[in-house]
C-alpha cells in the first residue's frame, strides 16, 4: 500500500505539485466546489392588469423576494428595482451545491414603504447553471375608497348605483380590483355585492364595501319629500301663453332633494294644460289649478287665464 508523505519543509505549491503527480494520493484531493447557481427572475404585470396598474408599475423602486426551499430554509433579499420595457430584472447568485426542483420565490414590490404589487412562483434550479424564472405579480391596493359618504336614494322600492375604486398608495387607480358590498341593515337598504343599493323602507342604514383587507363605508338614505317649492307661486296668463313652473323639493330637513318623481296635473285642462315637465300651456279663458306631488308630498298653484292683459 502506497502512503501519502507529507515534508513540511517542502512548499505549498510543490506540495500540491507532488500529489496531484501521486496517483494514489488523489483521494486527498477534493474537486473544486461549482460556481454559484444564477436566476434572472423577471417580475411582469398580469396580462389582465391594465391601466392605473401599469403607472404604479412605473413606480416601483424596490423588490424585496424570498427564495424558499422544500426543506423549509429561505433566503430573503430586498433589491433596488427600477422597471424597464414593462418588467423588473434582478439576476440573483444563488449558494446551491445540489439541484432544487422547487426553490419557491415570493416577491414584493413597492414604493417607499408600501407594498404595490405581489406575486410568487417556482423554478428549478442546476447548481453552476444558469437559469431564469418570470413571476406574475398583481396589484396590492393601500386603500379602497366609496365615490361619496353619503348617498341618498329618492323613494322606497328605487335603487341607486355606488361606485368604488381601489388605490395604490400612489394614488393611482388598482385596476380589475372592484369592491365587494354588504348592508349593515338590509331591512332598510339592500345592496349587491356590485354596489347596487335599493331602499327597502324609510331611514337609513351604513354600506360597507371591502377590497382584501381594506374597507370604506357609505350611509345610505331615504329620505321622503316633505315640501314642494313652486316657481312662480301665482300667474296670470294670456290665453295661447305659455309658463314653465319649476318645483323645488325638500326633506324635512330642508335639504334639497334631486332625483324624485314629481307629478304635474291640471284641474281643468279646458283652461289650462301642463306636461310632466311643468310646462303649461294656457287653452281656455277662467282660472285653474295645477297640483304638484312627489311621494306624499303635494302643493298647488293658482292660474288665472285672460284674454288680454288689461283683464288682469
Amino acid at each position: 500500500m502506497m502512503r501519502c508523505r507529507i515534508d513540511r519543509d517542502v512548499p505549498r505549491l510543490a506540495l500540491v505539485a507532488l500529489l496531484w503527480g501521486a496517483g494514489a494520493c488523489d483521494a486527498l484531493l477534493t474537486d473544486p466546489a461549482p460556481p454559484p447557481a444564477t436566476v434572472d427572475v423577471s417580475f411582469q404585470i398580469v396580462p389582465t392588469a391594465i391601466g392605473g396598474s401599469v403607472q404604479a408599475f412605473e413606480k416601483v423602486r424596490w423588490a424585496a423576494v424570498r427564495f424558499a426551499r422544500p426543506d423549509g430554509s429561505f433566503r430573503d433579499t430586498v433589491f433596488v428595482a427600477i422597471p424597464v420595457d414593462g418588467r423588473i430584472r434582478i439576476p440573483v447568485a444563488l449558494e446551491l451545491q445540489e439541484r432544487v426542483d422547487a426553490l419557491g420565490i415570493v416577491a414584493s414590490l413597492g414604493l417607499g414603504p408600501s407594498p404595490l404589487f405581489g406575486g410568487a412562483g417556482v423554478v428549478r434550479i442546476d447548481p453552476g447553471q444558469p437559469t431564469s424564472a418570470v413571476i406574475d405579480v398583481e396589484p396590492v391596493p393601500a386603500a379602497i375608497v366609496a365615490e361619496s359618504p353619503l348617498v341618498f336614494i329618492p323613494n322606497v322600492g328605487e335603487s341607486v348605483d355606488i361606485a368604488s375604486a381601489a388605490l395604490f398608495a400612489t394614488g393611482d387607480t388598482v385596476t380589475g380590483l372592484e369592491g365587494t358590498w354588504l348592508s349593515e341593515d338590509p331591512t332598510t337598504v339592500e345592496v349587491t355585492p356590485t354596489g347596487t343599493a335599493t331602499a327597502i323602507q324609510l331611514g337609513q342604514t351604513r354600506l360597507e364595501v371591502r377590497a382584501a383587507m381594506l374597507a370604506d363605508t357609505v350611509v345610505v338614505a331615504t329620505s321622503p319629500v316633505d315640501t314642494i317649492l313652486l316657481s312662480p307661486a301665482d300667474t296670470t296668463l294670456i290665453v295661447g301663453e305659455t309658463v314653465q313652473l319649476t318645483a323645488v323639493l325638500q326633506d324635512a330637513s330642508i335639504n334639497a332633494l334631486v332625483g324624485r318623481i314629481i307629478n304635474w296635473v291640471s284641474l281643468d285642462p279646458a283652461v289650462a294644460s301642463v306636461d310632466a315637465m311643468g310646462l303649461v300651456r294656457t287653452t281656455g279663458l277662467g282660472a285653474t289649478t295645477i297640483v304638484v306631488s312627489s311621494g306624499t308630498a303635494v302643493t298647488s298653484l293658482s292660474l288665472t287665464v285672460v284674454a288680454t292683459p288689461n283683464d288682469e
